[in-house]
């Protein structure tokens, strides 16, 4: 649910100002390069590289997401690829697994981003054929969306109790 009330005209944007150095056109050799610009002090540290890596963080932390990282020891790679249309439940295509009926437990790994801190995350499970069509793989979940669903799937509370994410 969400914590604050907001309408269209709030948070399009936000402004970030880094100062980057004491100086107004710092030396060619701390503005750094692209060489593993991702990683924080890697070979390519410096001013531009470190102003990219906010902005990439600033982007992602526009929405929360969570991203599948394997299920029953089967990694499953791209689980979230940009641009890649996945409205009218296409995931049904080229993110299925076949889980056995028979089988009573399965062990699933996903990671969470879009935040800094994970206060809760929970698995909903269930059928394509019991899910109503407001559901289709590409979207969070609303309150609605969780009234249709009521004894007609099952949840798990991920027993982690929260944690931080990559940031």
């Amino acid at each position: 649910t969400s914590r604050g009330t907001y309408n269209d005209s709030t948070l399009r944007m936000f402004n970030v100002l880094v100062e980057a150095s004491d100086h107004k056109t710092p030396p060619a050799t701390k503005t750094g390069t692209t060489e593993q610009l991702l990683i924080t002090n890697g070979a390519g540290n410096g001013h531009i590289s470190r102003n990219l890596r906010i902005a990439l963080m600033e982007i992602e932390l526009v929405q929360p997401y969570v991203s599948i990282l394997g299920a029953g020891g089967v990694a499953l790679e791209d689980d979230i690829v940009p641009s890649k249309d996945r409205s009218n439940r296409s995931c049904m295509q080229n993110k299925a697994m076949l889980i056995p009926s028979n089988k009573k437990e399965i062990e699933i790994e996903w990671t969470v981003g879009g935040g800094f801190t994970v206060d809760e995350t929970r698995i909903i499970h269930g059928r394509w054929e019991d899910m109503p069509p407001s559901i289709d793989g590409s979207g969070q979940l609303t309150d609605e969306d969780l009234a249709k669903l009521d004894g007609k799937i099952n949840t798990l509370d991920a027993t982690v109790g929260g944690g931080t994410t990559q940031w």
